[in-house]
């Protein structure tokens, strides 16, 4: 058994029964996104479209507290 298999199955119990339940908005929220991804990068798919895609979702959680402000400056 590899080690990620032993990994996952002994950790089994710590996942809600429910993790693997998608509503449709959450899936065509996913779709738009991916669309989006596509034409930013043009077909070119790889390692940076990935992390970009991460870091849209980290930037696009309302849920989510930033520890930072944003500073607004403007240069006359």
């Amino acid at each position: 058994m590899s080690l990620k298999v032993h990994f996952l199955a002994s950790h089994q119990d710590y996942f809600p029964e429910t993790l693997g339940a998608v509503s449709e908005e959450q899936g065509e929220r996913f779709h738009q996104d991916i669309k989006e991804m596509e034409r930013l990068y043009q077909g070119k798919w790889n390692v940076s479209m990935i992390a970009d895609y991460c870091w849209m979702l980290q930037r696009d959680n309302p849920c989510k507290v930033h520890n930072r402000k944003i500073d607004k400056r403007t240069f006359e």
